[in-house]
């Protein structure tokens, strides 16, 4: 029985998920999110007859908002090998902080209204 240890990888894609998206937030200045990154995504498969793509193509698309050789090692260290996102180091939106409460990060909403406006999908 696996237990918790299934639930990894998808908890992992899903910190990850949260990194990136405040990454490419802050890079171009809130003008784009993981949203757009993923609608670039779909773009990627939308021809293809299975609907996957590389990690190639993935960072690929990910270089249209942050650097490209810088995002590739953060892929290999994150992804690939499995390397904590340390958050105490990493940069988030400016309506979130980062507390470390008994070595576990945890998300403190600094304005509501900004959190709202970000995470509002049309």
């Amino acid at each position: 029985m696996l237990g918790d240890y299934a639930k990894l990888p998808y908890w992992r894609g899903c910190v990850f998920a949260f990194y990136l998206d405040n990454q490419i937030s802050i890079a171009t200045k809130n003008k784009a999110s993981i949203r757009n990154l993923m609608l670039d995504l779909k773009e990627v498969v939308r021809t293809k007859s299975k609907k996957e793509f590389s990690n190639e193509e993935f960072v690929n698309a990910v270089s249209k908002y942050l650097p490209k050789e810088d995002f590739k090692k953060q892929f290999q260290d994150f992804i690939l090998e499995g390397a904590s996102i340390l958050f105490n180091e990493c940069l988030v939106m400016p309506f979130m902080h980062l507390e470390l409460k008994d070595q576990v990060p945890a998300i403190r909403i600094t304005d509501k209204g900004k959190f709202k406006l970000h995470y509002h999908f049309n």
